[in-house]
């Protein structure tokens, strides 16, 4: 499946969550438009999809799929574009807030 993934694409495939053999699918972005390669993925929600959702839609996604509450405040103000790095240790308590740091260094996005 990752041989089929356009070249422009071919740093993240080399990331290392990409580093197992199988996967479900991979999802990425030709001419403004989500393309899929791969297994068919019934209970998760397309990027589209997931782009299009408010915060209290993402928080019911995560609570019917993953059965898990989460502070639904928060995830607001991450989808108004106001995370600060301490929001992610009350949604996730075992964040390494270090690690976070660097991985958002890392894809161009500042604390």
């Amino acid at each position: 499946m990752k041989d089929k993934v356009p070249r422009d694409y071919s740093i993240f495939i080399n990331e290392p969550a990409f580093s197992m053999d199988m996967g479900s699918c991979i999802w990425f972005l030709n001419n403004d438009c989500w393309q899929k390669l791969g297994n068919s993925v019934s209970d998760l929600p397309n990027p589209e999809t997931i782009h299009k959702m408010k915060a209290k839609d993402f928080c019911d996604f995560v609570d019917e799929i993953y059965e898990q509450e989460i502070n639904c405040n928060l995830v607001a103000k991450i989808f108004d574009s106001k995370f600060e790095i301490e929001m992610a240790s009350k949604i996730n308590p075992n964040v390494d807030l270090t690690c976070l740091k660097e991985e958002l260094l890392e894809i161009g996005l500042s604390t």
